[in-house]
């Protein structure tokens, strides 16, 4: 055989290797699992809030309540839209078995507490530290909310800006559940 005959067998073998560690390292970024989806549990996580006073989140300390999960960013525009609604949802549902929880993605902790007291959020936040919890999501991008149901499933998603409307309309259903 020549070299011109090898040749593109060589390129199909580069070819085959570079495509391998590419799934390999996807499969590995993703954490080897893939996302929940409606209707699965998810699985149990905890959480330090960025205000100190508030204690430790771990979601399994919500089992039999409704938790409303948005992923933002400081650098996110649709996020600054989205947190003055957020915080109205927050006001009218916080005494009905309701928790929200902002999570802050690939933001500074610097960046993320400006932005929080930029816009004034009362209800708790926290950074998704090395998007521990954003991994079982597989999120695409900023904002985006899960709601879990009392059952600790995933009941909705919303990909995009919410509306306090549109939430109350999601989790109303849920808290008529036992």
């Amino acid at each position: 055989m020549n070299q011109l005959q090898k040749l593109p067998w060589g390129r199909l073998l580069v070819a085959g290797v570079v495509l391998a560690l590419l799934v390999l390292l996807g499969w590995q970024v993703l954490g080897g699992s893939k996302a929940v989806s409606v209707g699965e549990s998810v699985p149990d996580f905890s959480l330090t809030p960025f205000n100190t006073a508030q204690p430790t989140f771990r979601l399994s300390d919500w089992h039999g309540k409704v938790v409303v999960l948005n992923f933002w960013a400081s650098w996110c525009v649709p996020c600054r839209a989205e947190a003055a609604e957020l915080e109205s949802f927050w006001q009218a549902q916080q005494t009905n078995d309701v928790l929200l929880i902002g999570l802050a993605y690939t933001d500074l902790e610097s960046e993320s507490r400006a932005f929080l007291q930029k816009y004034q959020l009362s209800y708790p936040n926290a950074p998704d530290i090395g998007n521990s919890v954003s991994r079982f999501f597989h999120i695409q991008g900023v904002p985006e909310t899960y709601i879990i149901g009392r059952d600790g499933r995933l009941a909705q998603k919303v990909i995009g800006p919410t509306t306090a409307a549109q939430l109350t309309a999601i989790v109303a259903p849920l808290l008529e559940q036992p």
